[in-house]
């Protein structure tokens, strides 16, 4: 009987000391996270463009083949024995030949970023090669302006991406064959701009 009670008492306590300590307690705690701001461009770093015929023939406005101009009468001249007609098909044609045609990179490159409200990312496009080269005996292309040299991009979210356009201005005057022309580089530096 000893024993028992002895062991009724134990648990009386211990349950007892579990009342106790068992208490529950509950704290709210505001926690603030500050952000810098942060900027990613992303663009590639090789870039290769085959520019078809027929597009190229559509850019410049002229067709590939045979063209036919309006007959001019010429300038007429004649020696012993000769008579020359100079039709003059340089000065006729010059005066519509055009080689300059603009190409479009449409999202060449893209910003993600956390800024101020409505913030912006200002890209600044420098360091253009001016001339392209192809082979030895190829020729030319030369880059005269690529626009815009500035762009401004609005950041939607760290989440999106803000993509941009880049145009190049090529004349192709100084171009004899086909090739691949190369040594055509950018330098593109994103900075963000408070509204």
């Amino acid at each position: 009987m000893k024993k028992l009670i002895s062991a009724c008492c134990f648990m009386a306590l211990a349950a007892f000391g579990t009342t106790q300590n068992a208490k529950a307690a509950s704290l709210d705690v505001d926690v603030d996270i500050t952000l810098p701001g942060f900027l990613v461009l992303y663009c590639y770093d090789n870039i290769d463009i085959n520019i078809s015929a027929a597009n190229l023939s559509t850019a410049l406005g002229v067709t590939a083949g045979s063209s036919a101009l309006v007959p001019p009468t010429g300038t007429q001249t004649a020696t012993s024995g000769t008579i020359t007609n100079d039709l003059d098909i340089a000065a006729d044609t010059n005066t519509s030949l055009t080689t300059t045609v603009d190409l479009e990179l449409q999202n060449i490159c893209a910003v993600r970023g956390i800024g101020t409200s409505g913030s912006t990312a200002d890209i600044t496009i420098s360091g253009v090669a001016s001339t392209l080269s192809g082979g030895a005996s190829s020729g030319t292309i030369s880059v005269s302006a690529v626009t815009p040299s500035t762009a401004s991009v609005a950041l939607t979210g760290f989440g999106n991406l803000s993509p941009f356009d880049v145009t190049m201005s090529m004349d192709l005057a100084n171009v004899i064959q086909a090739d691949t022309f190369t040594n055509a580089s950018a330098e593109f530096t994103v900075t963000a701009l408070a509204p």
